[in-house]
Order: structure tokens, then C-alpha cells, then sequence
């Protein structure tokens, strides 16, 4: 895509979200913040507010906002009091926009998704930093707990090829539409993309009832998604969705106060499938963002026995 081409998709984004936040009395952002924290801010103080009348947004995500955004996020707070009952409705719709700007965005290089919890699919690999383990995509069926923008800019090429088939599971309908809005942009077709946010006990659950991807699933990944106390449901779940040679890959901090941390995790999947299907273990330091904090991590993948 040219330069030219991608400023004129920037700039129809940025105008088109610019004048749904203008209809509730905002602007946009006066100064650049990271990915991380926009996004933040905007699913918990934007579209928290939008969607939940009873919504009290959190103070602590504008930390690590530059000084002069302060003023701006607090005036979305003021905005998100004057308007309680926005429709639901609005909300989606607006969270297809963001994803649509975030997308022109990351296209020009203005925001950068944090490649840190990335796993990609290759034509013959399942692939981490710290590793990799061979993998053929052969059912065309890809399970994603709680991807997030990481996970669906890492597929898109797959998705855009037609590769395979991924269904992303979350807990979330605004993420689900911000996510919709990414897919929007890049062309993927809708049959390429499934949004679940139902979460995961109960998609896995009901996939594996009515058959859908039930031991046709050739990879399963669970990147980062530690906040998620259902996960070691979908890890059990997880062995019987995939295929013979099927592979689940785990990553993310070892310890959470807040939900499931990956040294459970990976409990869970060696008593599972069994501690001869790990192909790989490593743990590793993940780095937050801005480089300040260290976290013990940790990266596994299991294979389902062939037979």
C-alpha cells in the first residue's frame, strides 16, 4: 500500500472517530500516548462509561498518560457523567471506529502494537520468542483465548490468505467490535474471523457440545490472557478440541494476584496432556512496555498424542 494511500486511510479513520467522540462532547487525544494506554482508557473510562450507567472509571489508567493528556482524560470522565445512558448500541459502533483508526494507525507506524505476547503460525511452525515447535496447519481451525490487538495484527496475513479459520474468545463485546474494526480495515472476510465473548469455560464448552472444531482444532493459543480465571477450564477443554498433533501454546508471567498465572497454567496442562507432550518450556523476563518492570514469565507448548 502506498504512502499516499495510507494517509487517505488514516485521515478518513481519524475524521470519522474524531466526529463520533465530537458528539459526546470530546476530541481526540492533544498528544501521542502508547497503544497500551490509549486502548486502556479507552475500553475502561470511554467505553466503560458508554456502556454501563453504574461505571466508575479507573484513575490510575491516566498514570501513564503524559502530563498534558491529564486534562484531556479527565474531560472524558466529565463527558461519561453528563451522558450515562448512551445506547449500547452507539458504544459498538464506536468501538469499530477505534479499531478502524487504530488499524490506519498501525499502518503508518504512529502506534506500534507490542509484539511481547505475540505466537505466530507459520507454514510449518507454531513459532515464540523463546521457541518453536513444528506444527501443519491441516483442519484450517485456529482457537484464540483473549488475542487482543497483538494477537489478530500477528494472523492477519493468515487470515487475509485464507490460511485458516480463527475464532477469538473473550469476555468483552467492545473489544470484540474494536477487533471487528481491525478486520474491517484489512479486508478479512467474515468467515475467516469468528468473535466469541461469551469467555471462555462457555465457548469451549459449547464448541465442544455441538462439535464445532471438537478434536479438529490444530492450534490453541492462550498468550498473555493471565486475568482470565476460566483458563484452566479452557486448558482442559483445550485437549479435546484439538486434533491428533494439535497444539496448545501457553505464555505469559508466572504470578498473578488477579486471575490465573502461567506457572498454574502450565500446571494444568502437563497434568493434561501429559508431561512426554511438552515441546517446548523456557522461562524468560517479559518487559512491560515502557521498559521499567520485569516480570518471571514463562512459555510452553503441548502436543496432543497422534494416536
Amino acid at each position: 500500500m502506498a504512502l499516499e494511500e495510507r494517509l487517505a486511510n488514516f485521515q478518513a479513520a481519524h475524521d470519522e472517530l474524531a466526529d463520533a467522540y465530537g458528539a459526546h462532547g470530546l476530541g481526540m487525544p492533544p498528544h501521542a500516548v502508547s497503544e497500551a494506554v490509549y486502548t486502556n482508557v479507552f475500553f475502561n473510562v470511554l467505553g466503560g462509561g458508554f456502556a454501563n450507567d453504574q461505571f466508575q472509571p479507573d484513575v490510575s489508567l491516566i498514570e501513564g498518560v503524559v502530563p498534558e493528556n491529564v486534562p484531556y482524560f479527565e474531560g472524558v470522565r466529565a463527558a461519561i457523567r453528563q451522558n450515562p445512558e448512551s445506547p449500547r448500541p452507539e458504544t459498538i459502533q464506536l468501538g469499530r471506529m477505534y479499531g478502524r483508526w487504530l488499524a490506519s494507525a498501525t499502518e503508518l507506524g504512529f502506534y506500534k502494537a507490542n509484539a511481547n505476547n505475540a505466537i505466530s503460525i507459520g507454514n510449518d511452525a507454531i513459532t515464540t520468542k523463546e521457541g518453536s515447535a513444528p506444527l501443519k496447519v491441516r483442519e484450517g481451525n485456529v482457537i484464540e483465548y483473549g488475542m487482543g490487538i497483538n494477537g489478530l495484527l500477528t494472523h492477519r496475513e493468515n487470515l487475509q490468505n485464507g490460511a485458516y479459520r480463527l475464532v477469538h474468545i473473550g469476555k468483552s463485546p467492545l473489544e470484540n467490535a474494536m477487533l471487528d474494526g481491525i478486520a474491517d480495515f484489512y479486508s478479512v472476510d467474515e468467515s475467516q474471523l469468528v468473535l466469541e465473548d461469551a469467555g471462555i469455560t462457555s465457548v469451549t464448552s459449547d464448541l465442544l457440545r455441538n462439535g464445532g472444531c471438537s478434536n479438529e482444532t490444530d492450534a490453541i493459543i492462550a498468550s498473555y490472557v493471565q486475568m482470565a480465571d476460566d483458563l484452566p477450564v479452557g486448558i482442559r477443554n483445550a485437549y479435546d478440541l484439538l486434533r491428533p498433533g494439535g497444539m496448545l501454546a501457553l505464555r505469559g508471567p508466572k504470578y498473578d494476584r488477579t486471575g490465573t498465572g502461567y506457572e498454574q497454567a502450565a500446571e494444568t496442562a502437563v497434568r493434561t496432556f501429559g508431561s512426554e507432550a511438552v515441546m517446548l518450556n523456557q522461562d524468560f523476563d517479559s518487559v512491560s512496555p515502557d521498559g521499567t518492570k520485569t516480570a518471571p514469565s514463562l512459555t510452553m507448548i503441548v502436543q496432543k498424542p497422534e494416536n
